[in-house]
């Protein structure tokens, strides 16, 4: 305990009677007043932060990227393949030569009568369009057509046999091709060796008109 000093306990005596309006009432000594010397609590004090600053606007080609709109993801691979569909593109560009057959091969005689035609055909399905070889004749075309006689339909004919399976209708019955063109009036031929196809195609090609070769196969 700490003692206060007399004159300091008169002194704050006098100055509240002096408040009150009154008399002090005892001109004696006073109990002496004392202090507690307990350590004093800190108040918690709330931690200032210190404010950061506003961050700088994007420039003007930063927020033109950022709003512009995306490509989407899946067209990346359409873009990628762009070489090769221009590559495409410039192969249909060039000319090819067109293998056709049967009535398209007269289609393409008639269409450009400066250029050889061949077609080749198998009795069957030479049968589905035969009459055809009356219109070629009319139209005075130039043309080779080789006619692969197997005597029946020989790729159906395989597929029973792949299958171990009866043949049905695949063996047709004998006629004679080469008599069928000389009738719509057809340069005709029969062959069955190599040599005598290679010699009679040849004679074909340097003659103008419709001209028919059998390949006779047993």
């Amino acid at each position: 305990m700490t003692e206060i000093p007399e004159h300091l306990l008169k002194r704050s005596k006098e100055r509240r009677e002096a408040a009150s309006g009154g008399a002090s009432s005892d001109s004696g000594t006073s109990t002496p007043a004392t202090t507690s010397t307990a350590p004093a609590v800190a108040k918690p004090t709330t931690p200032v932060v210190a404010s950061t600053p506003a961050p700088k606007p994007d420039p003007i080609y930063v927020v033109a990227a950022k709003t512009r709109r995306k490509i989407p993801f899946w067209a990346m691979a359409t873009l990628s393949l762009l070489p090769l569909w221009a590559f495409l593109y410039l192969i249909a560009l060039k000319p090819q030569e067109k293998e056709v057959e049967g009535p398209m091969a007269i289609g393409a005689a008639v269409a450009d009568s400066t250029k050889p035609v061949l077609a080749i055909v198998g009795d069957g399905g030479w049968l589905f369009t035969v009459a055809e070889m009356a219109a070629a004749i009319d139209e005075g075309i130039n043309m080779v057509m080789v006619l692969w006689d197997n005597r029946g339909y020989a790729q159906i004919r395989e597929s029973f046999d792949d299958v171990q399976a009866p043949r049905m209708g695949v063996d047709v019955s004998s006629h004679d091709p080469s008599a069928i063109a000389r009738g719509f009036g057809w340069n005709a031929v029969d062959v069955t060796t190599i040599e005598a196809f290679s010699t009679a195609l040849a004679a074909a090609f340097e003659h103008r008109g419709a001209h028919f070769i059998r390949i006779s196969v047993s």
